[in-house]
């Protein structure tokens, strides 16, 4: 099954430009880890088990693990009202955690990332400056009326989990997931990875050409602010 896998995902990766990739399998009989290609078509290094990939979305996946297991602790339910477990929050509009998992809260989900730029300008980079954006986010629904994908969904869940807990996110995600999962180096921005293997962020020129992308994030930057990672910013 691996040996058919492999070269599925070779395959895939070179029909779609894909500088590298590290796969992961557990079964049964074990976990298998298979790397392909290389970090950067620039500088180019092998994929190895131990690179680190700027996981983007993913991160979601990690914060939403964070509010489960406080749950499963019984330090918060599904059904709380987000004013009720996070006294800050600046409106009363009765959105629970279970609509921030489930992304319908009802928000304008990207206003995290078109806001960034502000929250760099104006030094208000952290989850605790969330309500100054929330105070006046652009509301599209009613809470729990449609889905819509909602990074400040995320981010607000992160935040909960430091209120709860005392703790900032980037050492619940360390503490939590990464270090009882193995998962080896991990951050929330270059800086904690700048000695590690890093895969860089590539995309496609107007020539057809696969390069690295510089200067994507809001001023320039390479990431954004920590008030997007529990929404997109786990490396």
């Amino acid at each position: 099954m691996l040996e058919s896998l492999r070269a599925k995902i070779e395959e895939q990766r070179l029909l779609r430009d894909v500088p590298g990739v590290a796969v992961g399998v557990r079964t049964a009989a074990g976990t298998a880890i298979e790397c392909f290609g290389v970090t950067s078509v620039e500088h180019p290094l092998d994929v190895t088990p131990t690179s680190v990939f700027p996981v983007a979305s993913v991160s979601k996946t990690l914060t939403a693990t964070l509010i489960m297991q406080l749950i499963g602790e019984g330090r918060l339910s599904l059904t709380d009202e987000l004013r009720s477990v996070w006294p800050d929050y600046p409106r009363d509009d009765g959105v629970t955690i279970e609509h921030l998992l489930t992304h319908r809260a009802g928000w304008n989900g990207d206003a995290v990332l078109t806001m960034a730029t502000d929250m760099i300008d104006t030094d208000r980079t952290s989850l605790a400056h969330l309500p100054h954006y929330l105070a006046d986010i652009e509301v599209l629904a009613p809470p729990g009326v449609v889905t819509t994908y909602n990074n400040m969904a995320s981010s607000v869940l992160g935040r909960v989990a430091e209120v709860l807990t005392g703790q900032t996110f980037e050492h619940l995600i360390r503490s939590r997931l990464a270090e009882p999962g193995g998962l080896g180096p991990i951050g929330l921005c270059a800086d904690d990875v700048i000695t590690e293997r890093v895969a860089m962020p590539h995309g496609v020129d107007s020539a057809g050409d696969t390069v690295v992308i510089r200067r994507a994030g809001p001023r320039g930057r390479w990431s954004y602010p920590a008030s997007s990672a529990p929404a997109g910013g786990v490396v």
